[in-house]
C-alpha cells in the first residue's frame, strides 16, 4: 500500500466510525417528538424474526446440501424453492 491508499483507508474508517456513532444517537428519535418512536419493524416480535429466519436458513442449507449432492440440478433447486415460497 502506498501512502495515497493509506490515507483514504483512514479517511474511511473515520467516516465509517462518525457515521455509526450518529445512528446509534439518532435511531428511534423523531423530530418534535419525546421519546422513543418505533419504525414498522420494531413491532414485530423478536421472537417470530428470529423463528421465521431460522426456518428459511434451515430450507436454504437443505436445498444447498442436496444441490451440492448432485441430487438435483440448478433448474430443480429453483422450483423447489419457488413451489415452497407459494406454497405458504
Amino acid at each position: 500500500m502506498d501512502q495515497s491508499e493509506h490515507c483514504r483507508a483512514i479517511i474511511s474508517l473515520l467516516g465509517w466510525i462518525l457515521t455509526l456513532v450518529y445512528l446509534t444517537l439518532a435511531a428511534g428519535h423523531k423530530e418534535g417528538e419525546e421519546g422513543i418512536a418505533l419504525s414498522s419493524i420494531d413491532r414485530i416480535k423478536t421472537e417470530l424474526m428470529i423463528a421465521g429466519f431460522v426456518f428459511y436458513r434451515r430450507v436454504w442449507l437443505c436445498c444447498l446440501r442436496e444441490q451440492a449432492a448432485g441430487e438435483w440440478e440448478v433448474a430443480g433447486l429453483l422450483c423447489r424453492i419457488r413451489d415452497h415460497q407459494f406454497s405458504h
